[in-house]
């Protein structure tokens, strides 16, 4: 979308996906300090910390794409969708009466 209007709403659905994004990944913290506390063996562990460096990274550019998003909005202009008046100039002259034609 290329109106103003449009990357508004890119932005609000972007944040969406930050907020489930950051939600994710403290629940991978969680699941990875159960995985330490229930003694698992280091390929669990090992496992479950890459997973979450790489959910750590994907949520870091998304995070960059939302502030190029907002940058883009920011610099865009906003223009009026709806024609100004003076463009109808034409029409406004004074009618003239009607005049039938002669045969």
């Amino acid at each position: 979308m290329n109106t103003p209007q449009g990357h508004l709403h890119e932005l609000a659905e972007m944040d969406l996906y930050l907020k489930e994004g950051a939600w994710l990944i403290h629940t991978a913290e969680e699941c990875l300090k159960q995985l330490d506390e229930a003694g698992a063996c280091q390929g669990q562990r090992l496992r479950s910390a890459q997973i979450l460096k790489v959910m750590r990274c994907i949520l870091l550019l998304l995070q960059e794409q939302r502030a190029g998003l907002a940058n883009t909005v920011a610099a865009t202009p906003l223009t009026s969708s709806v024609p100004m008046a003076g463009r109808w100039w034409p029409l406004r002259g004074p009618r003239r009466a009607f005049q039938p034609k002669i045969l």
